[in-house]
């Protein structure tokens, strides 16, 4: 794919040529962008999402996703849009469907929040992006016969897989 540069903002048309080529995450990962099949290259967000091969527990999955990366965690989903990113994804990897998978949101001292990086500080689970779930517990994506979709609490022993991380930060020096 060859790039040029067009109106002389060098440093957008660069960030979108990275973006477009999806240079920023690590080889197996997937850049979050939505909807997963688009054409438009530069609608691509600084996140980047792995399905691992194998379903565990929500502590071992939480402490896979943290060992692969310094910066990952459980999958967020802060609005309607990541959502079906993450099961378009994870549906259009595997040759089994999967009808839930584990996610960030957390309950701590009475209220909901996401994963985030080891180091960093939970992110509050915002209203808008979602009906909490009604008792505290593990939380999964759940997909219903219906085909609803609602974030579930479950026991923590069950088995489900996903995580996250930010993009790789590169630096380029232009002279």
């Amino acid at each position: 794919m060859a790039f040029t540069m067009a109106d002389g903002n060098t440093t957008l048309e660069l960030q979108n040529a990275f973006l477009a080529t999806n240079c920023f995450c690590r080889p197996g990962w997937m850049q979050y962008h939505y909807p997963l099949s688009t054409k438009n290259i530069f609608s691509n967000y600084g996140v980047c999402i792995f399905r691992p091969s194998q379903s565990l527990s929500r502590v071992a999955a939480q402490s896979y996703c943290r060992q692969l990366t310094a910066t990952s965690y459980l999958v967020s989903e802060l609005d309607q849009q990541k959502r079906a990113f993450n099961w378009e994804y994870l549906n259009a990897k595997g040759s089994n469907p999967t009808n839930a998978f584990y996610n960030g949101l957390t309950y701590y001292n009475g209220s909901w929040w996401w994963d985030q990086p080891t180091g960093m500080p939970l992110w509050p689970l915002n209203p808008n992006s979602g009906a909490a779930p009604t008792r505290a517990g593990c939380v999964v994506d759940m997909k219903y016969s219906d085909g609803t979709i609602s974030w579930t609490p479950i026991s923590c022993g069950n088995m489900f897989r996903f995580c996250a991380s930010p993009l790789l930060v590169i630096l380029i020096i232009i002279v």
